[in-house]
């Protein structure tokens, strides 16, 4: 480790480690067809990395209380999740090789992401990346979605760290 006094390295999932943002994008642009939404683009970018509640919320400002948007939701969840089963989790480019490099380095290696549970296990389980994590904090696990920095917070807190003491690599 470098004169730095990083001991620990908070990674992302989703858009660092696995080209999820891609598939997430395709998805949510077939379920938009379906539901004869316009400009989905600029909702995918107000939506990425929020909690599945704050996209709600911002789905009902935009489109009104009216519109259906656990539906809407719901629906790109499942054409995220029948893409994945059928064809798994990509890995970003090097996302295997900087983990193995950071662990042999020395540094403690933790995951802060804003997906639930069940599916942060299941993707590191099927792409063989959990064994690298010494810790893994889930959107599921905390109150505030990010950008609020209580994930981040929370993962420092189990390794027993001080923020000043932690990298956090993010994508959004």
């Amino acid at each position: 480790m470098g004169e730095s006094g990083i001991k620990a390295v908070i990674f992302d999932m989703d858009g660092v480690l696995f080209d999820t943002e891609r598939i997430s994008t395709l998805m949510w642009h077939k379920a938009a067809g379906e539901f004869g939404l316009a400009d989905i683009e600029t909702d995918i970018a107000q939506c990425r990395g929020c909690s599945k509640n704050d996209q709600i919320g911002y789905l009902n400002n935009k489109y009104g209380k009216d519109f259906l948007a656990e539906e809407f939701k719901e629906r790109c969840s499942s054409l995220i999740q029948h893409y994945i089963e059928e064809n798994g989790v990509p890995l970003l480019p090097y996302a295997r090789e900087i983990l193995s490099y950071l662990k042999n380095a020395g540094y403690r290696l933790s995951l802060a992401s804003s997906t639930r549970t069940l599916h942060v296990y299941n993707e590191l389980r099927q792409s063989c990346l959990i064994g690298y994590f010494e810790t893994i904090t889930c959107g599921d696990q905390v109150s505030k979605s990010k950008p609020d920095p209580e994930i981040y917070l929370t993962a420092v807190k189990i390794l027993s760290l001080e923020p000043k003491d932690c990298l956090a690599v993010e994508d959004s």
